[in-house]
């Protein structure tokens, strides 16, 4: 049991160790309005994997990291939960999120 559990600390305390960093390199990447699957894309409204109408939907966004995704969702009106190994990463998902309607 003990082996399965520390792969999953590593990752975390190695993306504690990042975090601000890496929120202040990808803000300009991952922070606009598009939501992108990845630092070079796709996006979204490009592959539209998405249901058309989110408003009110309730999503669970595991691996959420800086937020990206959970900002967006919550933009779009629903109504999100992000979690992620890193609790170093989740007040950087918060912080995107601090628009009037967002509700994540």
């Amino acid at each position: 049991m003990i082996q399965t559990i520390l792969p999953a600390i590593n990752i975390a305390n190695s993306w504690n160790q990042v975090a601000a960093d890496f929120y202040r390199v990808s803000e300009p990447v991952f922070g606009g309005k598009r939501l992108s699957w990845g630092p070079y894309g796709p996006f979204e409204d490009e592959i539209k994997s998405l249901p058309m109408d989110l408003q009110g939907k309730r999503v669970l966004v595991a691996g959420c990291g800086s937020g990206p995704d959970v900002a967006y969702l919550a933009k779009q009106g629903a109504r999100v939960i992000g979690l992620d190994f890193s609790e170093a990463q989740l007040p950087h998902a918060r912080q995107r999120c601090v628009e009037p309607g967002d509700a994540a």
